[in-house]
């Protein structure tokens, strides 16, 4: 990372091409190592031509940071230092680790023909021999541990016995140390009566490794602080940015209620089994009103508990109400409908026709997403969707709706009870009897509280229902693009009102910056865990780290902050179009990690710098002014080095998560890979003495406007296409 340079100054520029074909080969093995049916081993990460490339790769860094006399700016030098140890730990892991597998069954366990005898321990390979630390290692017991009132995994436990009389728990997400071995759980038979754990040993490579990113984190930090640096000498000439336009649009929703208020809050507040959680009767109105529209909160003046209510208990003034969703226009031809909405009865009318027909193969994966939204009133209406009943069995609670009780395990007087109480309180209603009406949602009430053990407080129940009529950020957005829309005009017609538009600009920043600060926290109280598990979740935190930016960045850099508030609209956009990934839910075992947050915390604010750099780099080309375009080019640069160093800091944090919880810190996960590649994408960028096109506006602009390519394919490209480990992300 070195000064920038004048344009007749040379450099070792050769020393970066070794990364171009290292970049190359990385990309295609992680695409077609991810294709259907190809078969790719993932051992050709590791395979002589990548060693070769990453051996290149070390030779040309050694050679720039001797010919460039790096030594005279020590942090520069040990960051590249840093990075050589970490290559050098991973060649050191490559040769030396040692891993195997070992399978046991629960003592006094009955045989079981598909797994290994109970006192049998089984390496992976014929030929590896159990290590003599592992060979007397016995399970006392796995169990599952789940959330509370419900079967939802929340934790994995193998209880270990150890020859000496040690008793040890294995936990997910926590490793045990035997000897020289890290073990992990890797998998549990079907009948919970035995497990697989990973063993692996691995000591000096793993020192090594993180030795290096020890190093890693200090040189970053001490950078900053260089005199010299790329980063300093663009944050002392940088004086002043431009601007670029963009477009948006909005949507809008309303309230009513149909019942006695009483009974309605009352209603609305009983718990339900949905998306894997114990949640309120009101989340899933929101969701299920959600689904049906196509994204809307209400409809018709109703909001989205009047919407779901009027199904249960008015479904004769719905059923001809035009609310669904229609995204197909092949599909609106067959319903016979003008809009994008159709009815319940137009789909039926469809189907009776046999216009429509829902079980043939070809038309349901045609159709799928437009009948899915027909579907879920379907289960609405006849009792499917509503989980609300819990019944202890030797499994913990499970949760029954009216339609799917089984008839055996179950004393008759509670199976009428779950078969009828919602027959009843329809009836009760519909005479007009507010009393019955109310006992009999109270019935249910102590019902779930006395069977399930849990009681949602009204408060918390007040507060989930108020999240999920306020959690669209469609208004945000609106407004947030709108705000920066008016500061961009105003600056390029040099208008004398852009004084008061950033001024104005400034209020609409903070005031959306506490609106999803506030969504966060609310659904970090609601779903109990802190909001980063998701698509949804990552996408509104991009949002804050933006405005956050804008905010703070925007008293030097006067553009940035119209910039950040678009880009923050963007990601609300994004997270608006998430689906069921709008769902508060319970986290998988695998995510319940305090190392989770701060990942992903990491990852996302350096994903949002690039998000910057790239409308700063369109903003660039669009200057016309070459001494503008000079400008924006220290504005992109003061953001690319943070950009970089967080995004190694997040890669870092999830190779010790990863080790962790999976037993490997590198996997050439498709996830992991196409992070590694987004890294050395920019990194070509912060080299502006050895690679001197970097030192020219224009190109640095481009660059920065086709690196985010990158970042769009780790986040969207590996989560939609290539799956992996990282699919629940």
């Amino acid at each position: 990372m070195n000064n920038i340079c004048r344009h007749n100054r040379k450099g070792p520029g050769a020393s970066r091409i070794p990364f171009i074909p290292l970049m190359a080969v990385t990309a295609a093995l992680v695409v077609i190592s991810a294709g259907e049916g190809c078969g790719w081993p993932v051992s050709l990460y590791s395979s002589p031509v990548m060693i070769v490339l990453w051996g290149l790769a070390v030779v040309a860094a050694v050679w720039a940071l001797t010919v460039r006399k790096t030594w005279k700016r020590p942090a520069t030098l040990f960051i590249h230092v840093a990075l050589i140890v970490i290559l050098a730990g991973a060649v050191i892991t490559h040769f030396t680790a040692d891993e195997t597998t070992v399978h046991l069954r629960a003592e006094g366990a009955p045989e079981n023909p598909d797994v290994v005898s109970s006192e049998q321990v089984v390496a992976e390979s014929a030929d590896v021999a159990v290590p003599s630390d592992l060979s007397g290692i016995s399970l006392r017991e796995f169990r599952v541990e789940t959330y509370p009132g419900t079967s939802t995994p929340m934790d994995f436990v193998s209880v270990l016995h150890t020859p000496d009389g040690k008793t040890m728990e294995l936990h997910m997400n926590k490793t045990l140390r035997v000897g020289d071995y890290k073990v992990i759980q890797s998998q549990f038979d079907s009948d919970g009566a035995g497990v697989t754990l990973k063993c692996s040993s691995d000591v000096w490579g793993t020192a090594v490794t993180f030795i290096g990113y020890a190093m890693l984190g200090l040189s970053f930090l001490f950078y900053f602080l260089e005199r010299g640096s790329v980063f300093r000498n663009a944050l002392r000439r940088l004086t002043a940015e431009a601007a670029v336009l963009f477009v948006a649009s909005v949507s809008v929703s309303a309230s009513a209620a149909e019942m006695p208020e009483p009974v309605r809050d009352d209603f609305m507040r009983l718990m339900v089994m949905h998306n894997g959680r114990v949640a309120t009767m009101s989340t899933l109105a929101g969701d299920f009103t959600s689904t049906v529209t196509g994204g809307k909160s209400g409809f018709g003046g109703m909001d989205a508990d009047g919407v779901m209510r009027a199904f249960l208990f008015d479904f004769g003034s719905m059923k001809d109400k035009p609310l669904i969703r229609v995204k197909d226009a092949g599909l609106r031809s067959i319903l016979a409908i003008d809009g994008k909405y159709a009815s319940y009865g137009d789909y039926m009318r469809a189907i009776t026709s046999g216009r429509l027909d829902v079980e043939d193969n070809a038309t349901a994966r045609r159709y799928a997403e437009d009948i899915a939204r027909f579907e879920a009133i379907n289960m609405l209406v006849s009792g499917e969707l509503l989980k609300m009943y819990p019944v202890r069995s030797e499994r913990g609670v499970e949760w029954y709706s009216p339609v799917n009780v089984p008839s055996r395990g179950i004393d008759t007087d509670r199976w009428i009870f779950i078969r009828k109480s919602m027959g009843y309180l329809n009836e009760a209603l519909l005479a007009g009897d507010a009393a019955t009406a109310g006992k009999i949602v109270a019935g249910i009430g102590d019902y779930q509280r006395k069977e399930s053990g849990l009681s949602v407080p009204v408060w918390k129940a007040r507060l989930e229902h108020l999240y999920h009529r306020c959690a669209s950020a469609i208004p945000l957005l609106v407004l947030l693009v709108c705000a920066a829309l008016a500061i961009w005009i105003a600056a390029l017609t040099g208008h004398g009102s852009a004084s008061w538009c950033m001024w104005g600009g400034r209020a609409v920043c903070f005031a959306g910056l506490l609106c999803v600060s506030a969504l966060i926290a609310v659904r970090w109280i609601v779903g109990g865990h802190v909001p980063l598990s998701n698509g949804f979740e990552t996408m509104q935190f991009m949002a804050w780290c933006l405005l956050l930016v804008g905010l703070a960045g925007g008293w030097r850099f006067r553009m940035l902050l119209p910039a950040a508030m678009f880009a923050a609209g963007l990601a609300l956009g994004v997270a608006a179009m998430s689906g069921a990934a709008r769902s508060v839910g319970n986290l998988v075992p695998v995510l319940a990690s305090p190392l989770l947050s701060v990942h992903v915390v990491l990852v996302m604010f350096a994903y949002s710098l690039f998000l910057l750099l790239a409308l700063n780099g369109v903003a660039g080309l669009l200057a016309g002014e070459a001494r503008r375009g000079e400008r924006l080019m220290y504005v992109g640069r003061v953001m690319l080095y943070p950009a970089e160093f967080l995004l190694g800091a997040g890669i870092f944090v999830g190779a010790v998560w990863a080790d962790v919880s999976w037993g490997d810190f590198w996997s050439w996960d498709p996830k992991e890979t196409w992070a590694l590649i987004t890294m050395l994408v920019y990194s070509f960028a912060l080299h502006p003495a050895s690679l001197r096109g970097f030192s020219r506006p224009k190109l640095f602009h481009i660059y920065m406007i086709v690196a985010f390519l990158s970042v769009l394919v780790t986040y969207f490209g590996v989560n939609f296409y290539l799956g992996g480990m990282h699919s629940y992300a």
